[in-house]
């Protein structure tokens, strides 16, 4: 069965169509810089901060706003001059929390603006000053282990810029641990076989994956077995610039004792402008569902990337062996799946690639009979 050849809609944590341009270069996320001289006009206005909370996507402008402060002195030294949004975001106990931030400056279209985000604590409800400061980003980025209370999210433009954009923050739940599976159903072996799949564009970009033996400066052996083939982005060595696609398994019916997925793999991609990420769809490609591991992804991708930003992603030039990830696709008990592997890149700069030798379904074995075992396995999803 083939994909719908269509421009994939990923149904994640928001749907937002992004559109890109050529963008000011700056210091990138990977090589932060140190505290940067603040220059004070004012102090940040936070009177009249507009209420966000989880889950919830925001559309604004900084244009015209006050401009009091250029530099936020923990965080980064990049020069923000341009006017200055603040949201409130309260989070309630018990417990800490884990969340994302994502910012799309939406003015790519008729040219470059580059916002940032700030994220700063309220050490006093009446205090809102850019040296509390804790996190920042230019697109998406996890927070962690955030204590209920008030926080400040600032949106502030890079040397001056301006322009509209999209605010989007949300709770990072943790994933369902489902394996070492105890059988399985369904195993690809892409060690002696392509296993049909298949491969459909993502976000207009170019095409990424193909299958055959690994390139230079992939670990010779996989979960125990030496490599010989893999289902791969990146074969040739080095994975395209502005790749965009989705490889595809399947279609495999998810069941009681068949619905967790194995997935040996290996990636050397460049940290946060590219990478890959799991998804399922049950209408042969017209959308898909995000799906996540229960260790978790590395980080949120880029705005710069349509094909992956700015949802979580595997983006990592780290990986020093083949890891063993396992995926809960037990919301999908009852339907027929296809399983896509997504892979995007930048305009730049190239990774050896992810690499992928072995995929399995199957579950775990139980004294409850299988025809309830979903039943009471959606209690605790």
């Amino acid at each position: 069965m083939r994909f719908v050849r269509l421009l994939i809609v990923l149904v994640l944590l928001l749907s937002v169509v992004a559109c890109t341009a050529d963008a000011k270069w700056k210091e990138p996320r990977k090589s932060r810089s140190g505290p940067g001289e603040v220059v004070t006009r004012g102090d940040l206005d936070c009177s009249g901060a507009i209420p966000i909370v989880l889950g919830q996507t925001i559309r604004s402008s900084n244009v015209g706003a006050p401009t009091n402060v250029d530099y936020y002195s923990t965080c980064v030294g990049w020069n923000e001059s341009g006017g200055e949004v603040v949201f409130e975001l309260t989070l309630d106990g018990p417990g800490s929390l884990d969340i994302g931030v994502s910012l799309w400056s939406g003015d790519y279209h008729s040219g470059p603006c580059d916002l940032d985000w700030f994220f700063l604590t309220v050490a006093d409800p009446d205090s809102c000053d850019e040296a509390d400061c804790i996190e920042y980003d230019d697109y998406g980025w996890p927070i962690y282990n955030l204590d209920p209370g008030t926080y400040y999210i600032v949106v502030d433009g890079y040397e001056g810029d301006e322009c509209e954009f999209m605010l989007t923050v949300y709770h990072i739940e943790p994933v369902p641990e489902c394996g070492p599976l105890d059988s399985t159903c369904r195993v690809w072996d892409f060690n002696t076989s392509d296993e049909g799949f298949d491969t459909a564009p993502c976000a207009g970009g170019l095409p990424a994956w193909d299958w055959g033996p690994p390139p230079l400066g992939v670990p010779e052996t996989a979960c125990g077995t030496p490599v010989t083939n893999v289902l791969g982005a990146g074969l040739s060595g080095e994975y395209p610039n502005n790749a965009g696609e989705v490889a595809g398994i399947g279609p495999v019916m998810i069941t009681d004792d068949c619905y967790c997925l194995e997935l040996c793999h290996w990636y050397e991609i460049e940290t946060g402008y590219d990478g890959g990420m799991v998804v399922v769809t049950t209408d042969n490609g017209v959308t898909w569902d995000f799906v996540s591991p229960a260790r978790g992804y590395d980080l949120i991708g880029e705005w710069e990337n349509d094909c992956i930003g700015p949802f979580p992603c595997f983006s990592s030039e780290l990986v020093f062996d083949f890891i063993t990830d396992y995926f809960d696709l037990s919301p999908w008990i009852g339907s027929e799946v296809i399983i896509g592997f997504v892979f995007g890149s930048d305009s730049s700069m190239r990774e050896t690639g992810w690499h992928i030798a072995r995929a399995a379904l199957g579950g775990h074995e139980s004294p409850v009979e299988h025809r309830s075992w979903g039943a009471i396995k959606g209690l605790y999803r």
